[in-house]
């Protein structure tokens, strides 16, 4: 698998001053020993007699551990740490995602005074060994999936504290001062470099909240594949179309929407793209907030690029524009972009009308590849002639998670049409062969890149 993201350079650790990762390529993967080092004291492992003194099997025991089982953490409760996600929490906040993330905190808040508390969640990388969330930055919801599962903590101090920390953007590097000797309760203490990703996570989020970063991410849930396929089959844009292409289409949309037909993507305007007046300003049901989006439905078609398949969705179906930007009718053209039917009609034609695809539409092998290859196959053509985005090229990062999602929705239909047929008995999966959960591409800024020449692939 190619890897098409940016290599960060190894970071060498300063006394003075710590680099700070300040783009998404500087931060795709932690570098251990970087932000902390860590080196294991010499022990003297040396038993005299003068250290026997009654229990001399404890003595023992101890001098092994020292030697062979050492704690490289031993004495140190200040660390450095990423911030993943920055967000205010109001203490009157009765909403469960607050309470949920209230029973976390030092102390759980309940006793102090009523106001706002700013929350970090944070990654310590030498102590927190799991899933990189920068890995998974073009998906918002994927990001905070992941990034909540990161141990959360509260500024130290309210009067003494740091005044840039409450402003704290994601990626930037904070200090980490535990209170404890097992490490379990720690405070954000100071800034020491800032960091820039605010927009790249949060995605047009104005002010993020507690209620806001969790529906965005775990309180999401997925309408399973298969019934999404069953919805495919039951129209008739689909009639004749074999599984393989369509388990194509729903590996894309799962990627790109989590199969909301109403989901609302690509938000104006972002760091480096400005608002062109294209965009239809509506509420997001992915994350309950209002902002210009240009990136609509289940394989979020883009209405922005005049030559994207959000533009020519439009054309199709009758839309005008006022001086080819603003709709003469809002509410019409969001309504005709968010309606399943006319979704299904215009991704069926483009499929039938382009040649790549059209051969492969009643397959169900193709020629030198087995049923599995073919779904995955499929999905990457689809994900990148038709999505077209940053990382859906094939070997790209996008590209590759579509086929995996491909191979579990074939190996998930197959598995329901076996106990279907055996009388809903089933077996344990002794070659682990489930696949890891894909890198999604929903709700990012990448709708507005222009394919090559001739490809046929418009967003």
């Amino acid at each position: 698998m190619a890897n098409d993201a940016p290599t960060a350079k190894p970071v060498v650790p300063s006394t003075s001053n710590m680099p700070t990762p300040s783009l998404p390529g500087d931060v795709k993967r932690f570098l251990l020993n970087q932000l902390n080092p860590t080196t294991i004291g010499q022990k003297n492992v040396v038993c005299r007699p003068g250290m026997l003194i009654d229990n001399p099997g404890a003595v023992y025991d101890r001098l092994v551990a020292n030697a062979y089982s050492p704690n490289k953490f031993a004495g140190i409760n200040n660390y450095r740490g990423i911030v993943l996600l920055r967000f205010k929490l109001g203490l009157a906040d009765t909403s469960s995602a607050a309470q949920w993330l209230q029973s976390f905190l030092p102390g759980k808040l309940s006793s102090k005074a009523a106001g706002e508390s700013t929350i970090f969640i944070c990654a310590i990388p030498e102590m927190h060994i799991m899933t990189n969330p920068f890995l998974f930055l073009s998906s918002q919801m994927e990001y905070f999936e992941r990034a909540l599962k990161y141990p959360l903590f509260e500024i130290m101090g309210s009067t003494n504290a740091d005044p840039e920390l409450a402003n704290a953007e994601v990626g930037s590097i904070v200090d980490i001062q535990f209170a404890n000797p097992d490490l379990s309760v720690g405070y954000v203490n100071r800034l020491i470099t800032p960091g820039s990703l605010d927009n790249f996570v949060y995605n047009g989020l104005d002010d993020p909240n507690a209620a806001s970063v969790c529906e965005a991410g775990d309180l999401l849930e997925d309408i399973d594949a298969v019934s999404f396929i069953q919805d495919l089959k039951s129209s008739s844009h689909f009639a004749g179309w074999g599984d393989a292409m369509l388990i194509a289409l729903a590996a894309n949309a799962h990627a790109e929407s989590r199969f909301q037909v109403a989901a609302a993507g690509d938000p104006r305007p972002t760091a480096t793209v400005p608002v062109s007046g294209r965009e239809l300003e509506v509420t997001n049901p992915g994350n309950n907030k209002k902002a210009k989006y240009c990136s609509f439905g289940y394989w979020q078609l883009n209405i922005c690029p005049e030559t994207a398949h959000g533009s020519r969705f439009l054309e199709m179906f009758g839309i005008e524009r006022i001086a080819d930007r603003y709709f003469e009718d809002k509410d019409k053209a969001y309504e005709t972009l968010i309606n399943k039917d006319n979704q299904f009609k215009y991704v069926a034609r483009a499929v039938v009308t382009d040649p790549q695809f059209n051969q492969h539409i009643a397959s169900e092998v193709i020629d030198g590849k087995n049923e599995e290859e073919t779904v995955a196959f499929l999905a990457g053509l689809f994900a990148a002639k038709f999505e077209n985005c940053e990382t859906c090229h094939e070997g790209g990062r996008s590209n590759t998670a579509r086929k995996q999602k491909a191979i579990e929705i074939y190996r998930g239909l197959h598995q329901a049409d076996t106990e279907e047929d055996m009388g809903g008995i089933t077996f344990d999966d002794p070659a682990n062969t489930s696949v890891e959960p894909p890198v999604s591409n929903e709700f990012t800024t990448e709708g507005d890149a222009q394919p090559a020449p001739g490809s046929g692939a418009y967003r």
